[in-house]
């Protein structure tokens, strides 16, 4: 099959020919940048609720949305299939759309298959809202980090702050044990001085004895 593709946005849709548990049959591609499989999923179920549950095979990992009634596509029922792959820092979508009669194709339908680019527009919109919505959680997880780090340096402030507190009143105290400290050696001093007078008072004595 030619490979057509459509820009969408930021994306584009392609039409290639994808193996699923039916086998090879055409499908439209839809690479979506920096989301994952699950998004795609996720985005894909919640969309198909109005045309449809989409119910998952969880051998296949396919999901199936049978008489879908979609009528920009077509007046009559459609079973549609979708598959989501995990790739680098990408995740794709394999959408296939089946009238009875065969897979759509541009070549087959070029109307119908103009109707489901129409169609898939919104489900892109949802694939990267979810993108966007994560990006989002991410920078505010960030943020109450931010602020968690904030909050612990202003702690830490308030405990040296206290630290300071304390040194300046042990600074205080130890400036008034030296000041009594001084004090004291100057007593101490004294008394030295008072005792070594003594000392010789006494040897005076000392040596005056039997001298008269």
């Amino acid at each position: 099959m030619a490979s057509l593709s459509l820009t969408l946005f930021s994306q584009d849709i392609r039409e290639v020919e994808k193996t699923i548990s039916m086998g090879a049959q055409p499908a439209f591609v839809i690479n979506h940048p920096n989301a994952t499989a699950k998004m795609a999923e996720t985005a894909w179920e919640d969309y198909m609720k109005k045309n449809g549950k989409a119910k998952k095979n969880r051998k296949s990992k396919e999901y199936e949305t049978l008489d879908a009634t979609i009528n920009m596509i077509s007046s009559t029922p459609l079973n549609v299939y979708f598959l989501a792959e995990q790739g680098a820092d990408m995740a794709s979508s394999y959408i296939f759309f089946d009238n009875g009669s065969n897979f759509i194709t541009s070549n087959s339908d070029n109307d119908a298959a103009d109707g489901i680019y129409e169609f898939l527009t919104p489900f892109v919109y949802g694939v990267e809202k979810l993108v966007i919505e994560e990006e989002l959680e991410m920078e505010e997880r960030g943020l109450k980090d931010l602020n968690r780090d904030l909050e612990k340096l202003g702690k830490d402030n308030e405990e040296f702050h206290k630290d300071i507190e304390k040194w300046k009143e042990k600074i205080r105290e130890a400036e008034m044990e030296i000041e009594k400290n001084l004090q004291a050696q100057d007593a101490k001093g004294t008394e030295i001085e008072n005792q070594k007078s003594l000392i010789e008072e006494v040897k005076k004595k000392l040596n005056a004895v039997g001298k008269n």
